[in-house]
């Protein structure tokens, strides 16, 4: 997913809107730093699980904000078949280097019993079996 396919979808969101915009680059550029945070990340997560054969809307292999404990929620929890989670992925705004998020990713994983966690921001992708690997 590029950046002009991001700000074409903003510029055409608000155009079928009939809010009144500007043509003006800086206005789009304004509002596209907006999205340029863990939402953004996420949709660049869903496309590279899409492409890798996730099913990310059958409500069963791919789960969102996925309530842990009643105090913590994972980013997405990835399911085998019979929707028991097998890995954790930790999204993070681009801006923010992966790792980061490691100490949160390793709460939501042992919580929920499974050892494999991916940390990502949507352009570096980790992956860390904390089982097995001191670091991710």
């Amino acid at each position: 997913m590029s950046l002009q396919y991001v700000k074409n979808v903003v510029l055409n969101d608000k155009i079928d809107n009939n809010i009144q915009i500007t043509q003006n680059s800086s206005y789009i550029n304004q509002k596209f730093q907006i999205m340029t945070n863990e939402a953004f990340a996420r949709a660049k997560i869903d496309a590279l699980l899409i492409d890798v054969g996730w099913k990310i809307t059958d409500g069963i292999s791919v789960r969102y904000e996925y309530p842990i404990d009643g105090s913590m929620r994972a980013d997405y929890v990835l399911n085998d078949r019979h929707g028991r989670p097998l890995a954790v992925i930790e999204a993070k705004k681009a801006s923010i280097n992966p790792a980061q998020a490691a100490e949160q990713a390793l709460a939501y994983a042992k919580a929920l019993n499974i050892d494999l966690i991916f940390l990502t921001n949507g352009e570096e992708i980790r992956f860390w079996d904390y089982r097995n690997e001191a670091h991710p």
